[in-house]
């Protein structure tokens, strides 16, 4: 491959990385952890402009929380993933679970 190709390829993801980074940043999420109900926070809620940040402290008490907002195109992939065991979203959402047990502060 030649150095131009190459470097046409770069520009081109590179461009393509600040396109989805600027789509992210308007992105609908929705979240697909356990109700949080002290919080208000519903499975399945979405949220047209990314993470809500009235949430901040409980993301700082609980990141696993955060990890639970996800693009709504991905939704059936987090699900399935969800209940797999040994994943990482199957350990977040255990993680949410027991935070909700020790009670939301």
């Amino acid at each position: 491959m030649s150095d131009e190709s190459l470097q046409t390829e770069e520009t081109a993801a590179s461009t393509t990385a600040e396109t989805v980074t600027a789509a992210a940043t308007v992105e609908q999420l929705i979240y697909v952890g356990p109700n949080i109900s002290k919080e208000r926070l519903n499975k399945f809620a979405i949220f047209k402009n990314g993470l809500p940040q009235h949430m901040d402290d409980v993301f700082t008490a609980c990141p696993a929380i955060k990890k639970l907002f996800v693009s709504i195109d991905k939704l059936s992939d987090i699900l399935e993933k969800i209940n797999k065991t040994g994943t990482a979203y199957n350990a977040w959402y255990s993680q949410v679970t027991a935070y909700i047990k020790k009670g939301v502060k």
